[in-house]
């Protein structure tokens, strides 16, 4: 499993030889024909043909030819044969195909692929059952399972199980006593799922009353850290799970990266705390006047991005990534100001 510590590892690593970052994204439509994935590939090695070392252009063309399984929705490489590193990472979600030649691996694709789909728990809750996932970047780490006291669907009316009642006795009472119980039981169990997978994000998925009334059950900071509900069958199966949840998250951050490129925009538009264009912002940069740094991902090369947005971290500014069809496409970067 790829984390933060591995992220940190590479991150460490600096050569005075080149080293080749190289990101494949693996479409799953073309999955039968993975002669397109390495046309692309070719493609991509053939661009930094001349920066590269041979060693890594020939070590990167072997693995791809003998040894990769073209299995997951992604995958990155760095070499560098003369430095001794050499890593393989696929990734069960999407990177964009690219590829860059530097003094040390160049990470930014994968600082956003975490910051994008990251850590986060499902819980797929009914009346009398617990279904619980953790999720890392697309990849089931852990589930549980906890079953509550049965809920009795008793009929209201004069049978024999009417009769047998005792007197005065609600049905519908016992029924919504066991389920609160129940309910309670689940947001605990809950609570001590997301405190041992160390859980920032939760989705909730179910039928919505039961969904509601589970949700106001959880204590803080768990309400807090709900990030959406969905409607989804106890039944669906693991991958299900997994797929609904990631459409999910990747919609909430691609409406927050709308948000944030209309907003740069419009500031900018009016001459207020914001400015788009190469060179405005990169001479905001200069001048310590960006608070966050926005940038179309894959728009700018590495030898632009990388300096400037080492600079706004140095001055501690934040980074924020935007898709091509945002309001800053044809921008490609952009910044809110601090003044």
């Amino acid at each position: 499993m790829f984390d933060r510590n591995n992220l940190e590892e590479l991150a460490a690593y600096e050569s005075t030889k080149p080293v080749v970052s190289l990101y494949l994204n693996l479409a799953p439509h073309l999955r039968s024909t993975p002669e397109a994935y390495r046309a692309r590939l070719k493609s991509l090695l053939k661009e930094v043909a001349g920066q590269a070392a041979d060693e890594d252009i020939a070590a990167i063309e072997d693995y791809f030819n003998k040894s990769f399984d073209w299995q997951g929705r992604s995958v990155a490489v760095f070499s560098n044969q003369a430095g001794g590193l050499w890593r393989v990472q696929t990734f069960a979600v999407p990177l964009r195909s690219s590829i860059y030649v530097g003094s040390r691996p160049f990470l930014l694709p994968l600082v956003r692929l975490m910051d994008v789909y990251g850590s986060y728990s499902v819980a797929l809750v009914d009346q009398q059952t617990l279904r619980l996932l953790h999720v890392h970047l697309g990849e089931l780490v852990a589930t549980q399972r906890v079953e509550g006291e049965e809920v009795r669907r008793q009929k209201v009316g004069g049978g024999a199980a009417g009769r047998s009642r005792t007197r005065g006795e609600d049905p519908s009472s016992v029924t919504q006593t066991t389920v609160r119980s129940n309910l309670k039981t689940f947001a605990d169990a809950l609570a001590a799922f997301c405190k041992q997978h160390q859980t920032e994000h939760i989705l909730i998925g179910g039928a919505e009353p039961t969904v509601n009334a589970f949700r106001e059950m959880l204590g803080q900071p768990w309400q807090n850290c709900v990030e959406s509900t969905f409607n989804i069958s106890m039944r669906a199966s693991d991958s299900e799970v997994i797929e609904r949840s990631l459409e999910i998250v990747l919609s909430q951050v691609e409406a927050g990266e709308a948000e944030l490129a209309q907003r740069v925009k419009a500031l900018a538009a009016r001459g207020g705390n914001g400015v788009v264009g190469v060179d405005d912002t990169l001479a905001a940069v200069q001048e310590g006047r960006v608070q966050t740094l926005v940038l179309v991902e894959g728009a700018l090369p590495p030898e632009v991005a990388g300096p400037a947005i080492a600079h706004v971290l140095d001055h501690g500014g934040e980074i924020e990534f935007v898709g091509e069809e945002s309001a800053l496409g044809a921008d490609r970067i952009g910044a809110l100001l601090r003044y």
